[in-house]
């Protein structure tokens, strides 16, 4: 796997930073809210069935959302959570407490279904199903007591009335939600994070079926957004490197006014290094890249615009104060040491690789490398036309490339070049 060094200890803070809040807003704050509503006693206790059916039909609006865009976990999601609002009301004792601890149980179980697939569906609903049996079973008069267990204190007396081995369960399943956030910045993954949460708020306020149907209304909201969220970053967002897309760049700069400063950056040599290393590394280097542009002082934003191809738009600046933060910019890739595997790996299908009676080349040592980058800089003159100045900041980048690569080159006014 590569690996960049030096000092990438205030990177992950800044990043970390950056994701906890994208997972508060907007659906920490939709969880917030419904608690200020009930603490505030906004909500009238006695609303719970009318609050309960807005939160239905809310899961409603959020299954043909997850149908819309394909996302399986959101639609189940969606089901899960619909059912649990509609059989709270009925449920007391024993029963109650088995459904606060398969809730979270069951939205943790989302992870393992594989999003775009429909056939998962029908096994998700026929164990949904046999936990509804099961439980009413159990849940008989005359096999009182076999749900007991769910409410023996673990760690004392219990603080309120969700069973402590669901509080657990709760915690758990949310910390496994905060960390995937984290590490993959999944939007119905932090939806369901919050959602866990809102069950957690809901179950513990025992004695409030309006509070359950308050935050019950509150996750259902949270998966409208996410999903929302989600359509918002596949037509805005480059995948591979988290960075606003060419489509997000083509808005930005149709409403850019002077004074701003456009800066043009490409990856050197990008090619060579794909196909020496592969692909899998090429877009470790481009996620490397797009992780510092993101971080480019003074203000700027940074976009992929395709390939090895990335902008930054900066708005009320000047080019020479961006081009010492371009420089810095370039100066810290440059500075990150990559290793990768050998250029002579095995080229094999991994197929091919899992018979044992085939030869085996051997693990080549490991190669460490430098990534660089050439930039080219450009503001507008007096009444010219944006596509201009990207024109002179693509000429600009040109030079830098012919002049060694590796280095921030500014645009000239009236500079021509001819490309061969």
């Amino acid at each position: 796997m590569p690996s960049f060094q030096p000092h990438q200890g205030p990177r992950l803070i800044a990043a970390l930073r950056r994701a906890t809040w994208r997972l508060l807003v907007p659906s920490g704050f939709v969880v917030i809210a419904a608690a200020i509503l009930l603490h505030e006693r906004i909500v009238p206790q006695g609303s719970a069935r009318a609050v309960s059916g807005l939160a239905l039909a809310f899961y409603a609006a959020g299954a043909l959302l997850a149908l819309r865009f394909r996302s399986i976990r959101a639609l189940l999601a969606c089901a899960v959570l619909a059912i649990a609002t509609y059989l709270v009301p009925a449920l007391s004792g024993e029963s109650l407490s088995a459904l606060a601890l398969l809730l979270p149980l069951n939205i943790a179980a989302l992870l393992l279904v594989e999003e775009f697939a429909l056939e998962t569906v029908a096994w998700w609903a026929g164990m949904i199903a046999s936990q509804i049996i099961m439980v009413a079973v159990a849940a008989r008069g005359e096999n009182a007591g076999l749900l007991a267990w769910i409410n023996h204190p673990l760690l004392g007396a219990s603080s309120n009335g969700l069973p402590q081995l669901a509080t657990l369960a709760y915690a758990g399943v949310s910390a496994i939600f905060v960390v995937r956030y984290l590490l993959n910045g999944n939007t119905v993954e932090g939806g369901l994070f919050w959602c866990t949460v809102a069950g957690w708020l809901g179950f513990a306020d025992s004695g409030s079926r309006t509070a359950f149907a308050v935050y019950m209304a509150a996750a259902a909201l949270v998966l409208c957004a996410s999903l929302i969220e989600t359509s918002y970053l596949l037509a805005y967002q480059d995948e591979l490197t988290r960075l606003p897309g060419r489509r997000a760049f083509n808005e930005t700069i149709s409403r850019l006014e002077a004074p701003y400063v456009i800066a043009v950056v490409d990856v050197d040599h990008f090619k060579k290094f794909n196909d020496t290393f592969g692909h899998d590394t090429g877009d470790q280097v481009l996620r490397m890249v797009g992780s510092r542009l993101a971080e480019v002082e003074g203000g700027g934003k940074a976009f992929r615009c395709g390939g090895e191809e990335f902008a930054v738009v900066f708005r009320n600046a000047v080019a020479d104060e961006v081009a010492e933060h371009m420089e810095l910019l370039r100066a810290s890739i440059e500075a990150s040491m990559f290793t990768v595997r050998g250029p002579d790996r095995s080229q094999r299908r991994r197929q091919e690789r899992r018979f044992r009676h085939r030869p085996r080349r051997t693990r080549p040592a490991k190669v460490s490398t430098r990534v660089t980058v050439s930039i080219g800089v450009a503001d507008p003159f007096e009444g010219e036309a944006v596509q201009e100045v990207i024109r002179r900041a693509d000429q600009a980048l040109y030079w830098a490339k012919e002049r060694g690569r590796n280095r921030v080159e500014m645009a000239e006014e009236g500079s021509e070049i001819v490309l061969s």
